[in-house]
C-alpha cells in the first residue's frame, strides 16, 4: 500500500490513479450485473479509500468523454458541477459536487500560459453541437465511487483532450504547477477504459490489437516504464478503440519519474478496465503495492 504519511505532506499533487468509467461497475445501473466485474469494482473502492486517507483538499478528473476537441482543452465551469446517469437508465441518479475555482483559474493560467487553447464554452454553442455542461460519465463513474469516502471534497473537471502525446505532456505538468500554485493537496484522476475489442464479449467486435494494447498498457504500469507507455503506436490504439490513452498520458507528466501500481486489469464484457496509481517517490524511497 502506498506510504500515506509521505504522500500527505506538502502541497501538488499528491498521487493519481488511473480509474475505468463503465456505468455497469454501479448497483443501481448494473443491477447484478456489476458482479461480473468485481475485480475491477473492488480496485475502484481500494482506490477511494486509499484517497480518503491521502485527505485530498480537491479532486481533478480527466475525461475522454467531456465535450472532446483537438485543439481545445474544455473545462467543466460551474459553482456546482453536476450530472446525472439518465442515459443509462437512472435518471435519479444523480452527482454533484462544489468546483475548486481557485484550483481550475491557477489550471487555466497555466495552460494559456503554455500557448494551450482551453475553457469552457457557452451552453448554446455547446448545444448547437449535441453536448451540454452537465458532467459526463467518464467523471460521474470515478465520482461516484470517490463520493463513498469524500462526499464533500472540491472537484475540478476537463476533458483529456485529443492532442498530440508532447501537448498531453505539456497538460500533466500545468496541472502539477497549477496544484502548487494554489497552495492545495490535489489528487487527480486518469478516467479511461483500455480497448473496446478485446475479446469476443464485446459489443464493438474483436480485434488482435485489442488485448496487444492492453497488454502493452498494463506492462508499462507493472514495470513503471514511462517511456514505453508513451511509445505505444498510434495506430494500434486506433485499432484497438481505446479511450483511456490521453488521461494516462497526461497523469504520467504529472510526476517526476513515476512509481507505477497496477491494482487490477480485466474485461469481462470485451471492454479493458485498469486499475492503477501512480506517485513520485525521492530519492531512496520505497513503493509498496497492494
Amino acid at each position: 500500500m502506498i506510504s500515506m504519511a509521505r504522500q500527505k505532506e506538502g502541497i501538488g499533487v499528491r498521487s493519481g490513479f488511473l480509474l475505468p468509467h463503465p456505468p455497469v461497475l454501479i448497483p443501481e445501473i448494473g443491477r447484478g450485473r456489476e458482479r461480473d466485474a468485481g475485480k475491477t469494482g473492488a480496485a475502484c473502492i481500494h482506490v477511494a479509500e486509499m484517497v480518503a486517507e491521502l485527505s485530498p483538499e480537491a479532486i481533478i478528473i480527466l475525461s475522454p468523454h467531456a465535450p472532446l476537441f483537438s485543439d481545445f482543452l474544455y473545462m467543466y465551469d460551474s459553482p456546482i458541477l453536476t450530472g446525472s446517469f439518465a442515459r443509462f437508465g437512472s435518471p435519479e441518479l444523480t452527482l454533484s459536487a462544489v468546483q475548486d475555482t481557485v484550483l481550475r483559474d491557477a489550471l487555466f493560467s497555466q495552460l494559456q500560459g503554455a500557448s494551450i487553447f482551453a475553457g469552457t464554452l457557452p451552453e448554446a454553442q455547446l448545444a448547437r453541437m449535441g453536448l451540454d455542461q452537465n458532467l459526463d460519465h467518464g467523471v460521474l463513474v470515478p465520482l461516484y465511487f470517490l463520493q463513498k469516502k469524500l462526499p464533500k471534497v472540491p472537484l475540478v473537471a476537463l476533458s483529456s483532450p485529443n492532442m498530440d502525446a508532447k501537448t498531453l505532456v505539456l497538460i500533466g505538468e500545468c496541472i502539477a504547477e497549477a496544484a502548487r500554485e494554489s497552495n492545495r493537496s490535489v489528487c487527480v484522476i486518469a478516467s479511461g477504459d483500455m480497448s473496446h475489442r478485446v475479446n469476443k464479449e464485446s459489443p464493438y467486435g474483436v480485434v488482435p490489437e485489442g488485448a496487444l494494447f492492453d497488454q502493452k498498457v498494463c506492462n508499462s504500469l507493472e514495470n513503471s516504464d514511462i517511456t514505453a507507455l508513451r511509445s505505444i503506436d498510434t495506430a494500434l490504439r486506433v485499432r484497438a478503440g481505446e479511450c483511456g490513452y490521453a488521461s494516462l498520458v497526461i497523469l504520467s507528466a504529472i510526476f517526476k519519474n513515476p512509481v507505477c501500481t497496477l491494482y487490477s486489469y480485466e474485461a469481462p464484457f470485451g471492454i479493458g478496465y485498469c486499475v492503477a496509481g501512480l506517485d513520485s517517490y525521492p530519492e531512496g524511497g520505497s513503493h509498496e503495492s497492494k
